[in-house]
This record gives C-alpha cells, sequence and structure tokens, in this order.
C-alpha cells in the first residue's frame, strides 16, 4: 500500500503533479488499503479484544528483545536501529540504492517544500518503532522501501549532466551486478540445506526404526522419516511420538526440559543450532535447561556430538563486523547427538 503514497511523493518532486491532487490521490489509496484490510481480515473487528491483546503482546515483544534478532542491544550505542541503518538498509535496497535515497531524500526535503513534509513525516513515522524496539528483523524495514525507492529515483532525475547521467548509469549497473551476485552466492550457500544433509546423514548411521528427538524442528523436514513430530518446540513441550516405519527412523518432537530433566533421552539427537544458541544466553529462567544445552556434547553431557552442518552466507565477514553477535546466531544448522553409552560395571 505504501508504493501508491510514494509514488504520489516522487511526482509531486518531479513538478508533474500538484501537490493537492497528490493528497487527494494518497487519501483514496489509503482508504481503499483500510476497507481492503478490513475485508480481508474482519475478526479486527468481530474480536476487537483480542486483536487488542495480540498488539499488546507485540509490543512487549518489541521491549523485551528476541534471541538471536536482537543484535547486542543496549551495548554502548549499537543498537538495533543503529544495525539497521548501517547493514539492514543497504540489505534491504542494495548498496548502490541505499546512498542515493539519501541524496534524493535530502534534494527533496530541500526543494519540493510542499511534499518534503509530507514525505519526512512518513520517513519518521516508519523509523520511530525502529529506534524503541529491541529487535532488528530486516523485513521490518520493507515498509521504508518504496519511499526510499522512490527518493532514490528523485537523486537519479536530478542528473543533469552528460557525465552525471553516465555516473548514475553505471550506479545502477553496480546496484544489479550486486544483487545479481548477492543472490547467486546465497542460493550455493543454501545447497544442500543442512536440513538435506541431516537426512542423508541419519539415513547412513541411524538403524531402521530408531527414534530420533528433534528440538527446534523448524528447520527439519527429514527425508525417510515417520511420525508427527517433525516440529520439536524447544524448550516447553510435551513431545510427540511417531511410530516408525520400515526402511524409516521415526521423529520424536523433543524438548529440551524433558530432556534436561531426563524423563525423556532418545539415542539420537538433532538439534537447531539457532535453538541451542538461544538457550546458552544469559538470563534464562530455566537454569536446569540451560545447563543441558550448554554442556552438549561436552564431556558431562550425556549425549557425544557426532555430526553438524550449517549454511554459510555471502559476505559473512561483513555481516561479522556489523554485527558480531552474528556468529552466535546461525540462521540455518543443525547438529547431531548420540546418546552416550554408560561404561560397563566390572563383575563383582
Amino acid at each position: 500500500g505504501l508504493a501508491v503514497p510514494a509514488t504520489a511523493i516522487a511526482l509531486v518532486a518531479s513538478g508533474r503533479v500538484g501537490a493537492a491532487v497528490a493528497t487527494r490521490q494518497v487519501a483514496l489509496a489509503g482508504g481503499v488499503a483500510a476497507l481492503a484490510f478490513l475485508a480481508t481480515t474482519p475478526y479486527v473487528l468481530l474480536d476487537v479484544p483480542f486483536f487488542a491483546s495480540e498488539i499488546a503482546r507485540e509490543l512487549d515483544h518489541q521491549a523485551r528483545g528476541h534471541p538471536g534478532a536482537d543484535v547486542v542491544a543496549g551495548e554502548g550505542i549499537y543498537r538495533p536501529v543503529v544495525y539497521q541503518l548501517v547493514a539492514g538498509l543497504p540489505m534491504t535496497l542494495g548498496l548502490a540504492t541505499y546512498p542515493l535515497s539519501l541524496v534524493g531524500a535530502a534534494l527533496f526535503a530541500a526543494r519540493a517544500r510542499s511534499g518534503a513534509v509530507a514525505f519526512l513525516a512518513a520517513l519518521a513515522a516508519l523509523l520511530a518503532p525502529l529506534v524503541v524496539s529491541k529487535i532488528a528483523f530486516v523485513r521490518y524495514l520493507m515498509p521504508l522501501a518504496p519511499l526510499l525507492c522512490a527518493a532514490a529515483g528523485v537523486a537519479v532525475a536530478r542528473l543533469e549532466s552528460r557525465a552525471a547521467r553516465a555516473a548514475g548509469t553505471a550506479v545502477a549497473a553496480i546496484a544489479a551486478a550486486t544483487t545479481l551476485a548477492t543472490t547467486a552466492g546465497m542460493v550455493e550457500s543454501l545447497s544442500p540445506m543442512p536440513a538435506e544433509e541431516t537426512s542423508r546423514w541419519l539415513a547412513a548411521h541411524v538403524a531402521r526404526g530408531d527414534a530420533v528427538g528433534v528440538v527446534g524442528g523448524i528447520l527439519f523436514h527429514l527425508d525417510g522419516a515417520t511420525g508427527d513430530g517433525a516440529s520439536g518446540d524447544g524448550a516447553s513441550g510435551d513431545g510427540a511420538s511417531g511410530d516408525g516405519a520400515d526402511g524409516a527412523f521415526a521423529i520424536e518432537a523433543a524438548s529440551l526440559r524433558r530432556l534436561a530433566t531426563g524423563v525423556e533421552r532418545p539415542r539420537w539427537l538433532v538439534v537447531d543450532t539457532w535453538e541451542r544458541n538461544r538457550l546458552r544466553r544469559p538470563g534464562d529462567a530455566r537454569p536446569r535447561v540451560l545447563e543441558f544445552a550448554r554442556q552438549l556434547g561436552d564431556d558431562a553431557s550425556p549425549y557425544v556430538r557426532r555430526a553438524a552442518f550449517a549454511a554459510h552466507y555471502p559476505f559473512q565477514r561483513a555481516y561479522l563486523a556489523l554485527d558480531p553477535a552474528f556468529a552466535s546466531y546461525p540462521l540455518l544448522g543443525a547438529e547431531i547427538f548420540e546418546r552416550r553409552v554408560p561404561p560397563a560395571r566390572a563383575p563383582h
């Protein structure tokens, strides 16, 4: 929906449409968007208390932070909003479009006074939640993208000389090449996916009918597995067992809480890397679960680490320079553990 006001603002900046016409267009677009939202999401009106409670829950979520997506919130001046400005927006808009958008925004504010107030107000309204939030999901920047792309267009439109146009063409070519290179690198880094490698390893090493506990199973669609537990709930669920099949191993939705207390101990354990690292962070209210997650694979653990698979990301070193926490929270990865066999007792 923001593409319409962004286009209207860009037209005002170009002088092709008056501010009054653009304002009417934006108001009409906003009204249509609101009606479409209510028509497709009727329970906003049919169950107002629940809708309000979900909004309150999300506000609390933003205030508390989200392990793995809160960067290093609270350390010095490096807040999630700083990460979004120095890393998130370049990833969202492209390395060339981002600086062009800043130039265009400055030109717009200086020369198109009739539309500058609306433009800057829209940017401020969309940036304000990022300033107070402790979460740095890049997807939160998507509402800004139409406005900033329109601003980048303003900058390109103001390139009047032949040399300036050539420079603009070069920048656009670099932006396109960077996007293609990033996309190709991402495809290569995720081929094969950690879940695919995990499936192959389990197929080669796990006996028929063995139960495999999966913790944090959002990553795992394991080929050759049966059972209804492919989506583990991480730290708090009760688990659900598969029933096995000929030539396959059975999936169980394992629970770190139950594993830590010894209630369940499947022979094989597949752990979502992100889930384990999330529980390594200080401040967890379940010390026993935290200790179990930290010790997995160590000598003191009831499990031995047998294999690990992780995706590697293009420009990983650049991300690490901008966000040291990137190393601690890989987005895709799996670790495989086998229950430790206790030493045999000596005969009396």
